[in-house]
């Protein structure tokens, strides 16, 4: 619990530090390294224990860090945008829109679902319910989508790199893109595993994704 709380702090800390060295500069950086720091704070097991409860029990918390990744994922893709200079206004409607929407449907879908007490394994605990699996894809398609986009963006401006340092960021970033497509469809199979039964497939799904919980 004491590591968990310091984890929190140094996090806040962190924010707090961002914001304040980039006032009056564009924060799309600061506002990513919250929605992130919100997503890690409320997936740290003891924490999230002692969080969920306090909010009826009913892994309220789940929601709101997926919603949360959902976020931050949509600001490094724009951020990334607009570093290699690739932000361009349909870009930006385009993310907004289907942020919006993605945290809608997981909204519903989690709304709708028998939803079991409070647990640190959701998806293993609820997956097999129809709801379920239509929360976690969702989300983990947009999220797969979006660091893919990320990727391919860099790939595009290899050629514009002017020092080895950009050119091994922008390869950092295409190798993130393409570990992010992975993820999606391992997990997307192992959410449709689940809910049909097959339970061999979803056991082997799970060995190949390091997610505290199967649904990001």
């Amino acid at each position: 619990m004491i590591v968990a709380v310091v984890q929190a702090v140094l996090l806040i800390a962190g924010t707090i530090a961002l914001f304040v060295l980039q006032r009056g500069q564009d924060r799309t950086l600061a506002v990513t390294f919250l929605l992130f720091a919100g997503t890690i704070v409320t997936n740290v097991d003891p924490l999230y224990r002692w969080l969920d409860p306090l909010l009826g029990g009913s892994n309220v918390v789940t929601v709101v860090s997926d919603c949360l990744m959902v976020a931050g994922t949509s600001t490094l893709l724009w951020g990334v945008a607009k570093a290699v200079g690739a932000a361009r206004p349909w870009l930006r409607n385009a993310i907004v829109v289907s942020c919006a929407a993605v945290v809608v449907v997981v909204v519903v879908a989690f709304s709708v679902l028998d939803k079991p007490a409070t647990t640190t394994t959701f998806m293993l605990d609820a997956g097999s319910h129809p709801a379920a699996t239509v929360y976690s894809i969702a989300q983990t398609v947009y999220l797969g989508v979006a660091l893919g986009a990320t990727g391919l963006i860099c790939v595009l401006r290899l050629r514009e790199a002017r020092t080895t340092t950009d050119l091994v960021g922008l390869w950092v970033l295409v190798l993130g893109g393409v570990l992010g497509v992975v993820r999606m469809v391992v997990v997307v199979v192992m959410d449709l595993a689940h809910v049909t039964g097959d339970l061999d497939r979803m056991r082997s799904s799970r060995c190949r994704t390091t997610s505290r919980r199967p649904a990001p």
